[in-house]
C-alpha cells in the first residue's frame, strides 16, 4: 500500500529495519528522489518522508483510512501522543480528512528526537463522528531507519539535530 502511494514511474527500493520499513524511489527522468521511513498498525501508517524538490526538508505524516474530525479552531489540539507510557502530548498538527502532518522544521526534529529516545508511540486522533483512532507503534530501529533517510534526503540540518540529542 506505501509503496503504491510513493510509485511513479521508476522502481522502488525497500528494507525493513526494526520495526520500520524503509522506502525510496527516484524519478527516471529528472532524477528526483522520494523516500520514507514507515510505521504500520492496521490501516494506520505514521512516516517521516521527503524529497528532494522540496529543499530536501523532512516531514511527518500520519494516514488512516477513517476521515478525520476538521475542528474550526486552527490552535484547538487535535492529535494526542504518549512515548513509553510518559505523559500524553497534546499536540497541533495539520489536518486534512484522511492525513494529519508536521512540517516545520522544528517540530519535526522535536518529535524525531522522542522517537529516538522512545521503544513505543501511541498515537489517538479522532474521528469524524468523535470516535477515537487509537494507533500504536514500536520505535524498534528508530536511529538506523533515521540515518537512511537522512541519506537519502541529504537533510543534513535534520541529520545535525538529532545526532545531537
Amino acid at each position: 500500500m506505501l509503496a503504491l502511494s510513493l510509485a511513479a514511474a521508476a522502481a522502488v527500493y525497500a528494507a525493513k529495519v526494526g520495526t520500520f520499513s524503509f522506502y525510496q524511489q527516484s524519478d527516471p527522468i529528472t532524477d528526483d528522489v522520494q523516500a520514507a521511513i514507515a510505521l504500520e498498525d492496521g490501516d494506520k501508517i505514521f512516516m517521516l518522508l521527503c524529497n528532494n524538490r522540496d529543499e530536501k526538508r523532512i516531514k511527518i505524516t500520519y494516514r488512516t483510512n477513517s476521515r478525520f474530525k476538521i475542528k474550526s479552531t486552527f490552535f484547538e489540539p487535535r492529535m494526542t501522543v504518549r512515548f513509553d507510557g510518559g505523559v500524553p502530548s497534546r499536540q497541533n498538527w495539520n489536518f486534512e480528512p484522511s492525513v494529519a502532518y508536521i512540517r516545520q522544521h522544528d517540530s519535526v526534529a522535536s518529535f524525531a528526537i522522542e522517537m529516538l529516545r522512545s521503544s513505543q508511540m501511541v498515537v489517538r486522533t479522532t474521528r469524524y463522528d468523535d470516535v477515537f483512532i487509537d494507533a500504536t507503534f514500536r520505535l524498534e530501529g528508530a536511529r538506523e531507519a533515521m540515518n537512511m533517510l537522512v541519506k537519502a534526503c541529504g537533510d543534513s540540518e535534520f541529520s545535525a539535530r538529532i545526532d545531537a540529542k
